[in-house]
């Protein structure tokens, strides 16, 4: 019997969970598209657990979003309470968003974890202390720990508010709770990155052969893992790591730390701001001598960051020392990039590890996890996602909206394009003109989704003089408060009605969720591609020598996956009703408009006229 948390199941919400139980009672993988509103979540989870329970396995639901967290740990208290069933669950992020210590949210990854590792060596760290004596929980440890049980399914910012007060490290008091736990709600990480995951699994006694692995948010899942496998060096930080070690007093590491200086310098002598070129693996090491010298040099530089970090919590040497150990990787699958561009009137000349192929990391939980499987309401083509996470015998299903087709009105808007050519003040007017006359239409809150913040800014100046609306910007790097503070005051004017400028791939068009009909329009502006640079160009050859489909695997899929994300902000519920508009002419040539959902009925319209008149006719 199904764990099914609420009182009736939607037929094809019954489809997603025999597809579920399929593929894991037979050790497959599973690639879905499952739009949102489907109840994918409620419908992975019954199953999973229902067979994890049956058969002594742990089930790890993935997700890199908070809010993702939230509606997971509420489906399990749900489950347990319909179904009076007793099971430990433990959510779980990054060592460093739990941490109880003050000031580490300035800290990079390598940084904190050099940090904390001085902090408890050293015994400075009253909350691990305090939660910990070797190997095993403190009595007032044991105590956090049962009382979490008891309270539970609790979400992570529960978990960390209650063993602060206690002064005990949360992390500790989550990780040793895990032990016990039959579902782990986590980040990606802490599954696919391969040193995370057996510490993990060892501190845990978890295995991953015992493990059912839901990835949610799946579309997300290549481009996370590959920015963990890519690492940057800089004159910059090279330059910082100088003046660490003069003052405290590590100069064995700095003749090291100039030969890189050099070797950066002479390889982009001549480049200019902006260019960038491809460069091998000897070009940079080299400078540190031979193979034995190169070792000997990463040895050095891990124990002088360990003297830095321990003084002061930051350490540019963390970095240089990351960067150097994955520089001596593999070829295949990455790119070694240079680049120069300049900061504050100087140059500043950047090395790139980039990784291409997500299979690196991936693969391994393919081949060893009991069942994996990936969902996300904007998988398509789910063909793609089983190539790149490298799942050959992966079961593919595509599952329509739930809503009403009635409920959106979609068109393609043909009058102006933000394709590079074409761009200009004359462009710019017309998707101002364009912008405007459908916000003016639109009975309530609209967003507009731009490919960048700069593009966005040149249409803001010639749209805020066409538009009466209240205008709200998304800006890079917003915090969470700031964001959350937005949304409020955004939401006052869900009857008058405001503009939103935000961008595609940004905090607006993922990450947040705009409840209870508060959008009622958006407009994806433009196709949000990636700039055509040396990493997309590498990533096209990669999946051509790989797939045979490098143009669309590396360019066009990817572009449209940002366009549909934007575009599902608009309808969240079967009560949402809303329009959607995909304002450049290039979303009507085949290439695009063939991964648009053929079940949204798209209309066309060519010009601003057209499509004010369609929305005057949705909206009546």
């Amino acid at each position: 019997m199904h764990l099914f948390p609420h009182e009736t199941v939607r037929p094809v919400q019954n489809e997603l969970m025999d597809s579920v139980t399929e593929a894991i009672s037979s050790r497959k993988g599973l690639v879905v598209h499952a739009p949102t509103g489907l109840g994918k979540t409620a419908a992975s989870l019954a199953p999973a657990l229902r067979y994890a329970i049956d058969n002594d396995l742990t089930v790890f639901f993935l997700t890199s979003r908070h809010t993702q967290h939230r509606i997971a740990i509420e489906t399990l208290r749900r489950m347990r309470e319909r179904h009076s069933l007793d099971f430990t669950v433990a959510d779980i992020i990054g060592k460093k968003h739990m941490c109880a210590q003050p000031g580490v949210g300035k800290l990079q990854g390598g940084e904190f974890y050099e940090y904390c590792k001085a902090l408890r060596e050293e015994g400075n760290c009253q909350f691990y202390a305090q939660a910990r004596t070797g190997a095993r929980l403190t009595p007032e440890g044991k105590l956090a720990m049962a009382q979490l049980e008891q309270r539970g399914p609790l979400h992570v910012e529960e978990s960390v508010a209650h063993c602060t007060e206690q002064e005990l490290c949360p992390y500790e008091i989550v990780s040793a709770l895990s032990s016990k736990a039959r579902v782990i709600v986590t980040d990606y990480y802490s599954i696919f990155h391969p040193t995370i995951r057996g510490s993990f699994f060892r501190r845990s006694g978890k295995s991953l052969d015992k493990a059912v692995v839901i990835a949610d948010e799946g579309h997300n899942l290549p481009q996370r893992l590959r920015e963990l496998l890519s690492t940057r060096l800089s004159t910059m930080m090279l330059r910082r790591g100088v003046k660490e070690a003069r003052k405290h007093g590590c100069r064995d590491v700095i003749p090291l730390l100039t030969a890189l200086q050099d070797s950066l310098n002479s390889l982009s002598d001549r480049m200019k701001s902006g260019q960038e070129r491809l460069v091998t693996r000897d070009d940079v090491a080299k400078a540190l001598g031979n193979e034995q010298e190169y070792e000997d040099a990463i040895a050095a530089l891990e124990l002088a960051a360990e003297q830095v970090v321990a003084r002061q919590m930051r350490s540019a040497l963390t970095g240089v020392h990351a960067f150097l150990v994955a520089w001596k990787g593999p070829d295949e699958g990455f790119a070694r990039i240079l680049q120069v561009n300049e900061m504050q009137g100087l140059p500043l000349a950047s090395l790139t590890h980039r990784c291409l192929d997500p299979s690196v990391l991936s693969s391994d939980v393919v081949k060893q996890a009991h069942a994996l499987i990936v969902m996300s309401g904007t998988l398509t083509p789910v063909e793609m996602y089983r190539d790149l996470l490298s799942m050959p015998n992966a079961v593919l299903k595509t599952y329509p909206s739930p809503f009403p087709v009635t409920n959106r009105l979609a068109v393609v808007l043909t009058s102006a394009t933000t394709q590079y050519k074409a761009r200009g003040e004359e462009q710019f007017g017309r998707i101002a003109a364009a912008c405007s006359a459908i916000a003016e239409k639109v009975p309530g809150n609209v967003a507009l989704f731009f490919p960048s913040y700069g593009l966005r800014d040149l249409v803001k100046t010639q749209f805020e003089r066409s538009c009466s609306r209240t205008l709200f910007l998304e800006y890079s790097q917003m915090a969470q408060e700031e964001k959350a503070a937005m949304l409020e005051r955004f939401a006052g004017y869900k009857k008058s009605g405001a503009v939103l400028m935000a961008v595609s791939s940004g905090s607006f068009s993922e990450g947040v969720d705009f409840p209870d009909g508060m959008l009622k329009g958006v407009v994806i502006v433009g196709l949000p591609l990636q700039r055509p640079d040396l990493e997309t160009e590498c990533l096209i050859k990669h999946y051509d020598r790989k797939f045979g489909r490098g143009w669309d695997y590396g360019y066009v899929y990817p572009a449209m996956n940002r366009a549909m994300q934007s575009a599902g902000r608009c309808i969240r519920s079967e009560k949402d009703r809303g329009a959607v508009v995909f304002l450049d002419m290039r979303y009507a040539w085949p290439q695009y408009a063939q991964c648009l959902p053929k079940e949204w009925q798209i209309r066309l319209a060519r010009s601003d006229e057209q499509c004010v008149s369609l929305l005057e006719e949705f909206f009546g």
